[in-house]
């Protein structure tokens, strides 16, 4: 450590000067004194935990896998989002009408008569919408326009006004409607391809009901 001493004042002292005063005393630190530098940290690469990716990725396979299946169960048991394609339903169901397609129900209870129900269409091996007019058991005649439901006229109030109900030759028909069979038309009745021309269909066509 070094001391330095004040220099010796050039004014003359007077007797007050001789006064013992402290002495002022600068001081500074010798260099090999002076703090090390800070040793920079050294950073250890920490190993990847292989084990716990390969968890998360099982989980999210599982979670895509289950959500596929799940999909698939809804929209083949339960319901599914259906468009309207055609005039057959009209004025009920226009063309482009979106709807709910209930597969469910008809798991617990039978189809019914009035029922809008979506069916393999034995026509066109594809899918179609009518409505159900007959029920397994019925007997039905398709007279003057008229449909007439176990000897009693079948009150339509669904279609417009003015509707008449014929076959295709025009001609009067009788029908008696197979056991687990049901006679579908659509609404639209001169332009409708229905049972009046493929007959009754078989319960196990019948999918499911139009819900909004």
């Amino acid at each position: 450590m070094k001391i330095y001493l004040p220099t010796q004042p050039s004014q003359p002292q007077s007797w007050e000067d001789g006064l013992t005063r402290p002495l002022r005393l600068a001081v500074q630190p010798d260099q090999d004194l002076q703090p090390a530098a800070p040793v920079a940290a050294v950073q250890v690469a920490t190993p990847i935990n292989w084990h716990r990716y390969n968890n998360q990725l099982a989980v999210l396979l599982s979670l895509i896998v289950f959500s596929i299946l799940s999909y698939q169960f809804v929209t083949h048991y339960i319901m599914t989002a259906v468009v309207v394609e055609g005039r057959s339903m009209a004025p009920t169901l226009e063309e482009g009408d979106r709807f709910i397609l209930d597969r469910w129900s008809y798991h617990y209870r039978n189809p019914q008569r009035g029922d809008l129900v979506v069916i393999k269409d034995p026509g066109h091996q594809d899918f179609a919408v009518k409505r159900i007019v007959g029920m397994p058991g019925d007997t039905l005649f398709l007279k003057d326009g008229a449909v007439v439901v176990n000897g009693k006229p079948l009150l339509e109030t669904y279609l417009a006004a003015g509707t008449k109900t014929f076959c295709s030759d025009m001609k009067d028909r009788f029908i008696m409607v197979g056991s687990n069979h049901y006679f579908v038309m659509g609404d639209n009745r001169n332009n409708s391809e229905d049972s009046r021309f493929y007959g009754a269909v078989p319960r196990a066509r019948v999918i499911g009901t139009l819900f909004k």
